[in-house]
């Protein structure tokens, strides 16, 4: 599994993990995945610039027992390549900002 991978950490309620990150300039997407394996992701987010038959699209699932749960598509898309951002990731919800403080939040709830 390629990209940012976060796994072996205690999470609870009310605590924040942050991301900060700049995609490469000739991106089609990446991904950052949380969890406590590479076969327990709570979370994985792709946000796809050009890939998958998405154009500029955030696509977040889990993976549990071998199996994908349901995906879900975040409204809004504020990566661009070559620009640094910031993934929060609360316990009830996931926001993503970019250095000029546009921010888009959505739920996601893992199965």
């Amino acid at each position: 599994m390629s990209g940012v991978v976060v796994k072996n950490m205690s999470f609870k309620l009310g605590q924040t993990l942050t991301i900060t990150g700049i995609p490469n300039s000739e991106a089609t997407h990446f991904v950052i995945n949380v969890g406590n394996s590479e076969d327990d992701l709570a979370l994985h987010m792709n946000p796809r610039f050009d890939a998958h038959g998405d154009t500029r699209a955030v696509v977040c699932n889990s993976y549990h027992g071998g199996k994908w749960c349901e995906e879900h598509r975040a409204g809004g898309f504020p990566f661009n390549q070559g620009e640094e951002f910031k993934v929060r990731n609360y316990t009830v919800c996931v926001c993503v900002c970019t250095k000029v403080d546009v921010c888009v939040c959505f739920q996601f709830n893992p199965c």
